[in-house]
């Protein structure tokens, strides 16, 4: 089993777990938690690329990580995400253009500028029609792309690049338990990632991650408070709110001053989460937040989950462990899950998940074949020629002899006599085969005559409601093809139903919307597709 790198990147830190997968079991072996200068990365945005290279590199080479194949988790808030209902389709493809043009009319931003991909969460099911949940993320390209230099540079084989809040899917996907319990089925949990500079607020429904928030309120703010307040630097503060208890406060009476200020922030963030689960519950009536689970680097505040709780009113609890994951890293008994775990669900990488790296994946792929498919050429060419040369080395001596034989035939009087008569009757037959091709033309020509009637053209003309316009139109014996444009959706759909109702049209159907045109009020541009009844195209006018 091949070991994978899985590194989570963060403003402050970068995390760095090295694992194996078998099959729902994961095994680690090392793991890395790297503290980076501020600035270094701005909200996943790599600042200085060579400093984050060499930190890698230093870390991997001093822990003897020799790991090639690596996954790379972003965490980032200039990501677009949003949720579509939209009709279920049977190509990818055609459901990625629909998702795009879906995004194109609801985001003011240039879609060339993102990676996009989607996953379909639910499956809505009326008597019309199969309707899909889709989430559709975007990540700004110049991320995408300063993440595949940073690959490049660690000289790593990038299997995926994938969001914190996707890696969540993976819980129900491997049926695997947090704290010895299942993901209740059919309820909502929320997930809360607390990082130094920012809160991700995440919501998992029957095992997918249907909404994800990030907030800037992170450990940040109270550590810069610590320090203003205490005189006392960045690690002197976080040791100083590791040790605070946020519930029973009246026993720690000389640490009043501290814990207000812990609670001022963390009553911060708990105004966000409170939006968040009001934003939810009121568009999921039926699949209300019942659970909160608490993890992240710094989610080391004692006592969080139940001061949580009891604004919430939601029951919460840290993520201490989670099932299936074995550890042979030496320092394994102070493995804390909380903190990997991005990084341990990121392991179970699969084709079938959502990935950044996919079309990148698919030309890599396509090369591969293009390299396979040469070589065999080559080898085929390379044994070919050996046949090729054994072979005439065998018959040479037989093509020899018989040369003799052919030369005293060639010469005969008699068989040059019977050649020229063969000529002369093969001039005959090529100047008749000539005569049959002008005649088969004809032929053609006189049965094709009346193909297209101009009843066809009129009948198609009667049909156009107002507001309808046809760009262009092909006809053959079968079908007729369109290209239209409608002020409106319903104009289309009227349109259809005016053709269905034509005498000689058999079927009618929109393959697809093709583009967004714009001008003289059109809206909508599509094509159209009609399948004319057998013997129509060939009656008389």
């Amino acid at each position: 089993m091949r070991r994978i790198l899985s590194v989570e990147i963060k403003n402050r830190n970068i995390k760095i777990l090295e694992g194996t997968r078998n099959g729902s079991s994961i095994t680690i072996y090392k793991n890395l938690f790297l503290d980076l200068e501020p600035g270094s990365i701005d909200d996943g945005k790599i600042i200085d690329m060579d400093s984050i290279a060499e930190t890698i590199e230093l870390a991997l080479k001093s822990n003897n990580i020799k790991s090639k194949n690596a996954v790379f988790i972003i965490n980032t808030n200039s990501t677009i995400t949003r949720t579509m209902e939209l009709p279920v389709l049977k190509s990818k493809s055609e459901t990625f253009s629909m998702i795009k043009n879906e995004l194109d009319q609801l985001l003011p931003v240039d879609l060339n500028q993102y990676k996009i991909v989607f996953k379909k969460t639910d499956t809505i099911n009326d008597d019309e029609s199969e309707k899909g949940i889709y989430i559709a993320h975007g990540l700004p390209t110049v991320i995408y792309e300063q993440y595949i230099e940073l690959s490049e540079r660690l000289k790593l084989e990038l299997f995926a690049i994938d969001l914190a809040s996707n890696c969540l899917d993976k819980m129900a996907m491997q049926k695997l338990t947090i704290n010895n319990e299942s993901l209740k089925s059919g309820a909502s949990a929320a997930f809360i990632d607390i990082g130094y500079s920012n809160i991700s607020f995440s919501v998992v429904n029957n095992g997918k991650n249907v909404f994800s928030r990030i907030s800037p309120n992170g450990l940040h703010d109270i550590v810069k408070n610590f320090e203003a307040a205490f005189d006392i630097g960045r690690e002197g503060a976080l040791r100083e709110i590791e040790k605070l208890q946020l519930i029973n406060i009246a026993e720690a009476m000389q640490e009043i001053s501290k814990l207000n200020i812990l609670e001022d922030n963390i009553n911060i963030w708990i105004d966000e989460f409170n939006r968040y689960i009001r934003y939810y519950n009121s568009n999921n009536k039926d699949r209300q937040i019942e659970k909160i689970y608490i993890y992240g680097s710094y989610a080391k505040i004692a006592g969080l989950e139940k001061y949580l709780e009891s604004r919430l009113n939601i029951n919460a609890e840290e993520i201490k462990e989670i099932s299936n994951i074995n550890y042979k890293a030496a320092n394994n008994k102070n493995f804390d899950v909380k903190s990997y775990l991005n990084n341990i669900l990121s392991l179970y990488i699969d084709k079938k998940d959502i990935n950044f790296l996919s079309d990148r994946k698919k030309k890599h792929k396509s090369k591969f074949n293009v390299g396979v498919a040469f070589m065999a050429l080559a080898l085929i060419a390379v044994l070919s020629i050996t046949y090729y040369g054994y072979a005439y080395m065998v018959e040479k001596s037989s093509l020899e002899k018989n040369l003799a034989v052919m030369d005293e035939f060639i010469n005969d009087e008699e068989n040059i006599k019977l050649y020229n008569e063969a000529v002369e009757m093969k001039k005959k037959a090529s100047l008749l085969q000539s005569y049959k091709n002008e005649a088969d033309k004809l032929m053609s020509t006189i049965k094709n005559e009346d193909a297209v009637n101009t009843i066809i053209f009129e009948q198609v003309a009667a049909a156009l409601p107002f507001g309808t316009k046809v760009n262009s139109m092909t006809i053959d014996k079968s079908s007729i093809q369109m290209q239209c444009a409608s002020a409106s959706r319903q104009e289309s759909a009227q349109f259809v139903k005016n053709l269905k109702q034509v005498e000689f049209i058999d079927n009618v159907y929109i393959p697809a919307v093709v583009d967004t045109a714009e001008g003289a009020g059109v809206s909508y541009s599509y094509s159209i597709v009609c399948d004319i009844k057998d013997g129509v195209s060939n009656e008389a006018e």
